[in-house]
Protein backbone atom coordinates (compact mmCIF):
# COMPACT_ATOMS: atom_id res chain seq x y z
CA UNK A 1 0.00 0.00 0.00
CA UNK A 2 1.47 3.33 -1.06
CA UNK A 3 2.10 6.29 1.24
CA UNK A 4 0.16 9.49 0.63
CA UNK A 5 1.68 12.95 0.55
CA UNK A 6 0.10 13.92 3.85
CA UNK A 7 1.49 10.75 5.46
CA UNK A 8 5.01 11.66 4.39
CA UNK A 9 4.60 15.30 5.43
CA UNK A 10 3.28 14.47 8.91
CA UNK A 11 5.95 11.82 9.44
CA UNK A 12 8.70 14.28 8.47
CA UNK A 13 7.28 16.94 10.80
CA UNK A 14 7.41 14.62 13.80
CA UNK A 15 10.92 13.46 12.95
CA UNK A 16 12.11 17.07 12.76
CA UNK A 17 10.47 18.10 16.06
CA UNK A 18 11.73 15.41 18.39
CA UNK A 19 13.13 16.41 21.76
CA UNK A 20 15.75 14.54 23.77
CA UNK A 21 13.97 15.57 26.96
CA UNK A 22 10.59 14.31 25.75
CA UNK A 23 11.66 11.03 24.17
CA UNK A 24 11.94 8.98 27.43
CA UNK A 25 8.41 9.95 28.50
CA UNK A 26 6.99 9.17 25.06
CA UNK A 27 8.75 5.82 25.00
CA UNK A 28 7.45 4.96 28.46
CA UNK A 29 3.86 5.82 27.54
CA UNK A 30 3.89 3.76 24.35
CA UNK A 31 5.51 0.84 26.20
CA UNK A 32 2.84 0.88 28.91
CA UNK A 33 -0.08 0.98 26.47
CA UNK A 34 0.50 -2.00 24.21
CA UNK A 35 -2.58 -3.94 23.03
CA UNK A 36 -1.80 -6.59 25.65
CA UNK A 37 -1.63 -4.02 28.45
CA UNK A 38 -4.88 -2.39 27.36
CA UNK A 39 -6.56 -5.81 27.35
CA UNK A 40 -5.34 -6.43 30.90
CA UNK A 41 -6.74 -3.04 31.96
CA UNK A 42 -10.12 -3.96 30.45
CA UNK A 43 -10.12 -7.29 32.30
CA UNK A 44 -9.32 -5.54 35.60
CA UNK A 45 -12.11 -3.04 34.97
CA UNK A 46 -14.51 -5.92 34.35
CA UNK A 47 -13.47 -7.58 37.61
CA UNK A 48 -14.13 -4.36 39.51
CA UNK A 49 -17.56 -3.96 37.91
CA UNK A 50 -18.44 -7.60 38.58
CA UNK A 51 -17.34 -7.34 42.22
CA UNK A 52 -19.31 -4.15 42.84
CA UNK A 53 -22.49 -5.30 41.08
CA UNK A 54 -22.20 -9.05 41.76
CA UNK A 55 -23.10 -9.63 38.12
CA UNK A 56 -20.50 -11.20 35.85
CA UNK A 57 -22.15 -11.24 32.42
CA UNK A 58 -22.71 -7.48 31.98
CA UNK A 59 -19.06 -6.79 32.89
CA UNK A 60 -17.73 -9.13 30.21
CA UNK A 61 -18.45 -6.62 27.45
CA UNK A 62 -15.50 -4.47 28.62
CA UNK A 63 -12.66 -6.92 27.85
CA UNK A 64 -14.62 -8.53 25.03
CA UNK A 65 -14.73 -5.29 23.02
CA UNK A 66 -10.99 -4.70 23.44
CA UNK A 67 -10.08 -8.30 22.61
CA UNK A 68 -12.20 -8.34 19.45
CA UNK A 69 -10.75 -4.99 18.31
CA UNK A 70 -7.17 -6.13 18.89
CA UNK A 71 -7.87 -9.38 17.06
CA UNK A 72 -9.31 -7.46 14.10
CA UNK A 73 -6.21 -5.25 13.97
CA UNK A 74 -3.90 -8.27 14.15
CA UNK A 75 -5.71 -10.02 11.30
CA UNK A 76 -5.90 -6.95 9.07
CA UNK A 77 -2.20 -6.06 9.23
CA UNK A 78 -0.89 -8.90 7.00
CA UNK A 79 -3.90 -8.65 4.70
CA UNK A 80 -3.24 -4.97 3.97
CA UNK A 81 0.52 -5.48 4.08
CA UNK A 82 1.56 -1.87 4.52
CA UNK A 83 5.22 -1.29 5.34
CA UNK A 84 6.24 0.90 8.25
CA UNK A 85 8.23 4.14 7.90
CA UNK A 86 11.99 3.86 7.26
CA UNK A 87 13.69 1.89 10.02
CA UNK A 88 16.57 4.37 10.18
CA UNK A 89 14.34 6.98 11.86
CA UNK A 90 12.40 4.71 14.20
CA UNK A 91 12.87 5.05 17.94
CA UNK A 92 11.10 1.76 18.70
CA UNK A 93 11.52 -1.72 17.29
CA UNK A 94 8.55 -3.10 15.37
CA UNK A 95 8.49 -6.17 13.16
CA UNK A 96 4.90 -6.45 11.92
CA UNK A 97 3.00 -4.38 9.36
CA UNK A 98 1.80 -0.84 9.94
CA UNK A 99 -1.90 -0.56 9.05
CA UNK A 100 -3.88 -0.33 11.27
CA UNK A 101 -2.00 0.79 14.37
CA UNK A 102 -2.45 -1.78 17.12
CA UNK A 103 -1.86 0.78 19.86
CA UNK A 104 -4.47 3.15 18.44
CA UNK A 105 -6.96 0.33 17.96
CA UNK A 106 -6.66 -0.90 21.54
CA UNK A 107 -6.92 2.46 23.30
CA UNK A 108 -9.79 3.58 21.05
CA UNK A 109 -11.72 0.38 21.78
CA UNK A 110 -11.24 0.85 25.52
CA UNK A 111 -12.26 4.51 25.38
CA UNK A 112 -15.36 3.77 23.30
CA UNK A 113 -16.59 0.87 25.42
CA UNK A 114 -16.13 2.95 28.58
CA UNK A 115 -18.05 5.79 26.95
CA UNK A 116 -20.93 3.50 26.04
CA UNK A 117 -20.89 1.75 29.39
CA UNK A 118 -20.66 4.85 31.60
CA UNK A 119 -22.62 7.27 29.44
CA UNK A 120 -26.12 5.94 29.98
CA UNK A 121 -28.67 5.65 32.77
CA UNK A 122 -27.56 5.60 36.38
CA UNK A 123 -23.92 5.29 35.37
CA UNK A 124 -23.82 8.73 33.70
CA UNK A 125 -22.36 10.56 36.70
CA UNK A 126 -19.85 13.39 36.74
CA UNK A 127 -16.94 11.06 37.72
CA UNK A 128 -17.99 8.73 34.90
CA UNK A 129 -17.86 11.58 32.39
CA UNK A 130 -14.42 12.55 33.65
CA UNK A 131 -13.24 8.96 33.31
CA UNK A 132 -14.43 8.71 29.72
CA UNK A 133 -12.79 12.05 28.96
CA UNK A 134 -9.49 10.84 30.39
CA UNK A 135 -9.80 7.64 28.35
CA UNK A 136 -10.13 9.60 25.09
CA UNK A 137 -7.28 11.94 26.00
CA UNK A 138 -5.15 8.86 26.65
CA UNK A 139 -6.20 7.41 23.28
CA UNK A 140 -5.05 10.56 21.48
CA UNK A 141 -1.82 10.77 23.49
CA UNK A 142 -0.90 7.15 22.81
CA UNK A 143 -1.63 7.61 19.12
CA UNK A 144 0.66 10.63 18.97
CA UNK A 145 3.49 8.65 20.58
CA UNK A 146 3.42 6.28 17.62
CA UNK A 147 3.93 9.19 15.24
CA UNK A 148 6.65 10.70 17.43
CA UNK A 149 8.57 7.43 17.52
CA UNK A 150 8.38 7.15 13.74
CA UNK A 151 6.80 3.70 13.67
CA UNK A 152 3.51 4.65 11.98
CA UNK A 153 2.09 6.81 9.24
CA UNK A 154 -0.78 9.16 10.03
CA UNK A 155 -3.34 7.04 8.21
CA UNK A 156 -2.24 4.01 10.25
CA UNK A 157 -3.24 5.91 13.37
CA UNK A 158 -6.54 7.18 11.99
CA UNK A 159 -7.47 3.71 10.77
CA UNK A 160 -6.66 2.23 14.17
CA UNK A 161 -8.76 4.79 16.04
CA UNK A 162 -11.73 4.25 13.73
CA UNK A 163 -11.38 0.47 13.83
CA UNK A 164 -11.18 0.33 17.62
CA UNK A 165 -14.15 2.64 18.14
CA UNK A 166 -16.28 0.88 15.51
CA UNK A 167 -15.56 -2.64 16.77
CA UNK A 168 -16.29 -1.59 20.36
CA UNK A 169 -19.59 0.01 19.32
CA UNK A 170 -20.70 -3.07 17.37
CA UNK A 171 -19.64 -5.39 20.21
CA UNK A 172 -21.60 -3.27 22.68
CA UNK A 173 -24.72 -3.35 20.49
CA UNK A 174 -24.57 -7.11 19.96
CA UNK A 175 -23.85 -7.76 23.63
CA UNK A 176 -26.77 -5.59 24.73
CA UNK A 177 -29.11 -7.52 22.48
CA UNK A 178 -27.80 -10.87 23.72
CA UNK A 179 -28.04 -9.95 27.40
CA UNK A 180 -31.42 -8.29 26.83
CA UNK A 181 -32.77 -11.43 25.17
CA UNK A 182 -31.52 -13.59 28.04
CA UNK A 183 -33.12 -11.25 30.57
CA UNK A 184 -36.39 -11.28 28.63
CA UNK A 185 -36.37 -15.08 28.55
CA UNK A 186 -35.89 -15.33 32.30
CA UNK A 187 -38.16 -12.40 33.23
CA UNK A 188 -40.67 -11.65 30.47
CA UNK A 189 -41.34 -7.94 30.10
CA UNK A 190 -38.06 -6.78 31.63
CA UNK A 191 -35.69 -7.33 28.70
CA UNK A 192 -37.92 -6.50 25.77
CA UNK A 193 -36.11 -3.27 25.07
CA UNK A 194 -32.76 -5.07 24.95
CA UNK A 195 -31.40 -2.86 27.68
CA UNK A 196 -28.35 -5.06 27.95
CA UNK A 197 -25.74 -4.40 30.61
CA UNK A 198 -27.18 -1.07 31.67
CA UNK A 199 -30.64 -2.61 32.01
CA UNK A 200 -29.27 -5.47 34.08
CA UNK A 201 -27.36 -3.14 36.37
CA UNK A 202 -30.33 -0.83 36.88
CA UNK A 203 -32.50 -3.84 37.72
CA UNK A 204 -30.62 -4.15 41.00
CA UNK A 205 -32.15 -0.88 42.20
CA UNK A 206 -35.65 -1.46 40.82
CA UNK A 207 -38.41 -1.32 43.51
CA UNK A 208 -40.55 -4.40 43.98
CA UNK A 209 -44.35 -4.48 44.33
CA UNK A 210 -45.92 -4.95 47.72
CA UNK A 211 -48.11 -7.81 48.85
CA UNK A 212 -51.14 -6.30 47.12
CA UNK A 213 -49.29 -6.13 43.79
CA UNK A 214 -49.11 -2.31 43.82
CA UNK A 215 -45.79 -0.54 43.41
CA UNK A 216 -45.07 1.59 46.49
CA UNK A 217 -44.93 5.33 45.98
CA UNK A 218 -41.96 7.31 47.13
CA UNK A 219 -42.90 9.98 49.72
CA UNK A 220 -42.70 13.54 48.52
CA UNK A 221 -39.94 15.66 49.91
CA UNK A 222 -41.10 18.08 52.54
CA UNK A 223 -44.47 16.36 53.03
CA UNK A 224 -45.84 16.15 56.55
CA UNK A 225 -48.02 13.41 58.01
CA UNK A 226 -51.13 14.59 59.80
CA UNK A 227 -52.22 12.74 62.90
CA UNK A 228 -55.99 12.78 63.48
Amino acid sequence: MSVSGIDAAVWSWWIDHRSEALTPAVTALTTLTTPTTITVCAVLAALVVAARTRRVWPALVLPLAVIVANLASHLLKPVIGRERPPELHRLAEETNHALPSGHATGVAALAMILTLWLGRGRAATVPARWLTGVAWVLAVAVSLTRLYLGVHWLTDILAGLLLGAAVAAVTWWLFRRAVGDCLAARHPGEGADHGGPGRVLSAVHRPHPGDNGVMPREPRRGSRHRHG
